[in-house]
């Protein structure tokens, strides 16, 4: 935050304090049994003058000592409406701790403002109207007193305003001077950044025209073997067609021998025909034959047994 930010923000509490200054001035004046009405139409006005200032001019340092001005006048009031009161001389303590809040305007101009005010305050009235600044008559010796601490007190809030001020500028100007250090290596950075990406870009181009390179090598010999390979196939496509050729030839030779193998076939079918005829009745003759057979084997074996019988009949003769 810079100064001006931090001035805008104290004028900006300074003017809710002066509206809060406002409610207690009747009850002064009720506590006092004094009237509050002049002297509270007059802290609106005081009040509303600023308030407008601070809303037309929020930066201006004419706002900041309207602001200063109008604090010293409410206390002025407070005292004014504690006439005679036992606790109007301790009021002024409150232009005491006045002056050390308005250090936080960072204004040394404002500061003065305020001490000028509170000093012609208490001259005008300690020459006018005494019994509004203290209890009793006019008192040199007390209004010197007083403003010798508000002078001195000034002086030395004065003092540190500017010290504050400047040490505020200062770190101020080293921020800027930091910012300006830091744009300038951002700057930097990205003039680096730039000129490592178009190296780095430079560099995929350099690889890219040698992978280019070699792969068009590699291709052209890869190209080179395929042309020899293709030109080998030709060759042998060649050498398939004249064979292909030939073996057409040879196909339709082969077609007119089947043809007339064909006609052989139909002749060699029809005399096949012919013995399976012959075959079937030279079958039925071999059934035959087998039926005759086996009835004469049966014959022989009948015929066998009755020779045996006649041998044993025989052998039975030849023993008697």
């Amino acid at each position: 935050m810079n100064t001006v930010n931090m001035q805008r923000r104290a004028m900006t509490w300074l003017v809710a304090y002066l509206w809060l200054h406002i409610p207690v001035i009747p009850i002064l004046g009720t506590i006092n049994d004094r009237d509050y009405m002049g002297a509270t139409a007059l802290a609106v006005v005081l009040t509303g003058l600023t308030t407008a200032l601070w809303r037309l001019m929020p930066e201006s340092t004419l706002t900041r000592q309207s602001g200063a001005i109008t604090f010293m006048m409410m206390i002025c009031l407070y005292i004014y409406e504690l006439a005679g009161h036992s606790y109007q001389p301790d009021v002024h303590l409150y232009f005491m701790v006045g002056l050390a809040m308005l250090v936080m305007l960072l204004d040394g101009r404002a500061m003065l403002a305020a001490a000028a005010t509170v000093l012609a305050h208490h001259i005008i009235l300690n020459a006018a109207l005494p019994f509004a600044l203290w209890p009793g008559d006019t008192a040199y010796i007390r209004l010197a007193i007083h403003a010798g601490v508000v002078v001195l007190e000034t002086a030395v809030l004065y003092y540190c305003c500017e010290q504050l001020v400047a040490a505020f500028r200062e770190a101020e100007g080293a921020l800027d001077r930091a910012r300006a250090e830091l744009s300038d290596a951002q700057r930097q950075a990205n003039e680096e950044r730039r000129a490592a990406e178009e190296r780095n870009r430079q560099a995929k181009e350099n690889a890219n025209r040698a992978l280019a390179e070699a792969f068009e090598k590699k291709v052209g010999q890869v190209v080179k073997t395929v042309s020899q390979h293709v030109a080998a196939m030709r060759d042998v496509a060649r050498n398939m067609d004249e064979n292909a050729a030939a073996s057409l030839e040879q196909v339709e030779s082969a077609t007119d021998a089947a043809g007339e193998a064909s006609g052989n076939v139909e002749t060699i079918a029809g005399s096949a025909e012919q013995m399976a005829s012959a075959i079937r009745e030279s079958a039925e003759r071999v059934a035959e034959t087998a039926t005759l057979a086996t009835a004469a084997a049966k014959e022989v074996d009948m015929t066998d047994s009755r020779v045996q019988t006649l041998s044993h009949t025989a052998n039975k003769i030849g023993e008697i």
